[in-house]
């Protein structure tokens, strides 16, 4: 049997199992050589390791078969990336000119016209967010002054990574797994313009950068479970946040190390304020969004 038939097989076998019930699993996992599924379970339990090698699992989280290389989930498919010529440089261009057929994966462009394919998230705020970081582990830094593509794949591992298009207007940060519940938005030309501001977003925009940042921030309003009802904070207009910190040597990125802890908190150490929600100690200050922690969620950094 060749590869390519085992691959559609145990797509088709995953989509099967998961409208079994309405509570079917985040993940279904399947082994190429067998002929029926190897496991089924919560995303958390399946890990990619040596001994999984091989295995191919349907994410109905990002509509998307994907394969275990011995250490990462790698995107084989999805339903975005069929009948696309890729001319469109961002996930918002696809989704104004009516291309988008949901949360998935798609081809895209870069200003050089290099074809790459990236996640596209269609939905949250209107959609239209493409990603271009992603940090899984607490002290992995995030951000770095060169675009590489297959940080646009990346939804369950580490990948560095800056915005490759220079007319952006936001950048989203938010949790893979919690349907973006938790999250925060920076909004460029919006509040106070400063020095700091143009740096911070030089330093998004892979524009080189060996200044640390320590500044009040303008910009950015977030989203909670555990505030407001998860309505906008603020409801109108955009919030400064009082000292925001960036350690270009680390490539780590917070809020002020002590206080609410309700904004932004990705940095290489363990944090202590006050946050809402904290599913591990070791996620504390390194892996929070909105005043939720989490040590098992990647986080996606996209741009729109």
């Amino acid at each position: 049997m060749s590869r390519a038939l085992v691959l559609v097989t145990a797509l088709t076998a995953a989509l099967c199992v998961s409208s079994i019930s309405d509570a079917a699993p985040a993940d279904v996992v399947h082994k190429l050589r067998s002929t029926g599924p190897l496991a089924s379970a919560p995303w958390r339990s399946i890990i990619c390791m040596k001994a999984q090698r091989g295995q191919v699992r349907y994410s109905l989280l990002d509509a998307s078969l994907e394969y275990c290389d011995g250490k990462y989930w790698r995107p084989v498919a999805s339903p975005g990336s069929y009948g696309y010529t890729g001319t469109e440089r961002t996930c918002l261009d696809i989704l104004k000119r009516g291309k988008a057929s949901g949360d998935g994966f798609y081809f895209l462009s870069l200003p050089n016209g290099t074809r790459y394919r990236a996640f596209c998230d269609m939905s949250l705020e209107g959609g239209g967010w493409t990603l271009f970081a992603t940090k899984a582990s607490p002290s992995f830094p995030f951000l770095k002054a060169t675009f590489d593509p297959s940080s646009a794949v990346a939804t369950d591992y580490d990948a560095s990574g800056c915005v490759p298009q220079s007319d952006w207007s936001q950048v989203l940060f938010r949790f893979r797994h919690d349907g973006g519940s938790s999250r925060v938005v920076y909004t460029r030309h919006q509040g106070t313009a400063t020095a700091a501001r143009t740096l911070f977003e030089a330093t998004l925009s892979c524009e080189p950068q060996a200044s640390n940042i320590d500044a009040i921030m303008d910009g950015f309003h977030s989203h909670s479970p555990y505030r407001d009802g998860g309505q906008r904070n603020p409801s109108i207009n955009f919030h400064a946040i009082n000292e925001l910190h960036y350690d270009a040597l680390k490539s780590s990125l917070s809020q002020t190390h002590s206080g609410s802890g309700e904004w932004i908190s990705l940095w290489h150490l363990v944090g202590v304020d006050n946050y809402d929600f904290v599913d591990n100690s070791t996620a504390a200050g390194r892996k929070c969004l909105a005043g939720s922690c989490f040590l098992n969620q990647p986080v996606w950094v996209m741009y729109r």
